[in-house]
């Protein structure tokens, strides 16, 4: 019996793939199999590069395994960076694709106490090849800091206890 990608890993990957977009080069042949992209059916997209159906079973089965490894990765800072990474290459290989990787710019620190305001930052900064690491907490900066060595302190300003200036 054929698999079919569930709907939050679909929507999941989806994402994925129009967030590196710019990062990711074909590797099928002209007319091998659809094209996948942001809005595409991954269903449809997988049953037209893999021709046996034991084959799209595992590949969707790899599939929902890494998109729940990836998703729990990202929420878990930049300690994990090499294995996130790993996943995305995983997932977009599955899906015909080669993510070009890039070049490490350096190690920033993000300091806010707003949680959206830093996995904001993490997410963008990522994106441009930067080491991301992060606290909520103007107390724990200087111990962070000499433990992750950052190029660069993003530091926010206003923030309960401590403030950007103290620190």
């Amino acid at each position: 019996m054929r698999r079919q990608l569930s709907l939050t890993t679909s929507y999941y990957i989806r994402k994925l793939l129009h967030q590196n977009l710019d990062r990711l080069t074909s590797v099928l042949a002209i007319g091998a199999g659809l094209k996948a992209n942001s809005l595409s059916d991954l269903n449809a997209v997988l049953e037209s590069l893999y021709l046996e159906e034991q084959e799209i079973n595992a590949a969707i089965e790899q599939l929902e395994h890494l998109g729940v490894f990836h998703q729990t990765l990202s929420h878990q800072g930049a300690k994990h960076h090499q294995d996130l990474r790993a996943a995305e290459q995983n997932i977009f290989w599955l899906l015909g694709f080669k993510l070009r990787e890039l070049t490490h710019q350096g190690v920033i620190l993000v300091v806010d106490d707003i949680l959206l305001n830093v996995r904001l930052l993490s997410t963008a900064l990522t994106k441009h090849g930067y080491e991301v690491c992060s606290t909520d907490t103007s107390a724990s900066v200087v111990a962070t800091a000499i433990e992750e060595k950052p190029d660069l302190i993003l530091l926010d300003i206003m923030m309960p206890g401590v403030d950007g200036y103290e620190v």
